[in-house]
């Protein structure tokens, strides 16, 4: 069940397969410890949308032609979907070697937003998966951009050059505003940090991961911290971390806290969600990660 959703990142026993039930969790952070006698909570080895679970074996199993030959990287026949350790759910194991991060897999921004970046390269007629897989196989791309119009244009860009003067992530390259009707969807295609694209010395608004309307951000260590929340919740779209500290250790201005930690903020429906304000924010370190695979 969980191998089937890619928005299960664990599950809890409790007789998941007996009388009492278990749940399917779209999220398994922050984790509390509570008196629950004979139950545990499943976390599944990698988070995120579409990761391979073991890199250097599922990059091995792509080399010698598995994601396509239906052999499973034991030897054993399989319906052509890559299987470790007897696991063989489509899509599960090897995802991201095997070229499958595109759909429902693939990091995408609300419909209708467009995304500010610099053009590589662009084609005509395409799919929203066929465009996607244009700006992954181009290396100088970092996100690609469908539009509804424009015989269904399809935009490779490359993020802007940190610190230009056109260096704002809120608009597109000459169609438009951050909100735009002639686009179909804006997807990641590429990270610039682990899994992630980040933007330092920015914010991008969004709305809370789990709908609350507070926008209460969570206290971390670090933020490394912060990225594995994310990891960990379905519904992060991306992080917004702070790291402002004031010599007291209390709370800054900026939301910071002090020394040896930080504010880690979980959202989803990036630019037009109502949490945070889209832009610069340099007095702060303020640093904005999209995750991408």
């Amino acid at each position: 069940m969980c191998d089937r959703n890619p928005s299960c990142r664990g599950f809890s026993s409790g007789g998941l397969q007996g009388a009492e039930g278990g749940w399917i969790k779209a999220a398994v952070w922050p984790r509390v410890n509570a008196s629950s006698a004979g139950h545990c909570l499943y976390v599944r080895p990698v988070g995120g949308r579409c990761r391979d679970e073991q890199p250097s074996a599922c990059s091995a199993f792509a080399s010698s032609g598995g994601c396509s030959s239906g052999s499973s990287s034991s030897g054993n026949s399989s319906s052509g979907n890559a299987t470790l350790g007897g696991r063989s759910q489509p899509d599960v194991v090897c995802p991201l070697s095997c070229g499958r991060c595109t759909g429902q897999r693939a990091s995408c921004l609300p419909f209708g937003t467009d995304l500010y970046g610099e053009q590589v390269d662009a084609s005509f007629n395409q799919t929203r998966e066929g465009c996607q897989r244009l700006c992954q196989a181009n290396p100088r791309c970092v996100f690609s951009v469908l539009f509804r119009t424009f015989s269904a244009f399809c935009s490779l860009r490359t993020l802007p050059t940190p610190g230009s003067s056109s260096s704002s992530l809120a608009g597109g390259e000459g169609f438009g505003g951050a909100r735009d009707t002639s686009v179909l969807q804006a997807c990641w295609a590429r990270p610039n940090n682990g899994s992630y694209s980040c933007v330092d010395n920015w914010e991008v608004a969004g709305d809370r991961h789990d709908g609350d309307s507070g926008c209460a951000d969570y206290p971390v260590q670090d933020e490394a911290e912060c990225r594995t929340a994310c990891d960990q919740v379905a519904d992060c779209q991306f992080y917004v971390f702070t790291s402002s500290r004031t010599a007291s250790g209390s709370p800054g201005a900026g939301g910071g806290v002090g020394s040896g930690g930080g504010q880690c903020a979980l959202r989803k429906n990036p630019f037009t969600g109502t949490c945070g304000a889209t832009g610069a924010n340099w007095w702060d370190s303020r640093r904005t990660c999209f995750r991408v695979n």
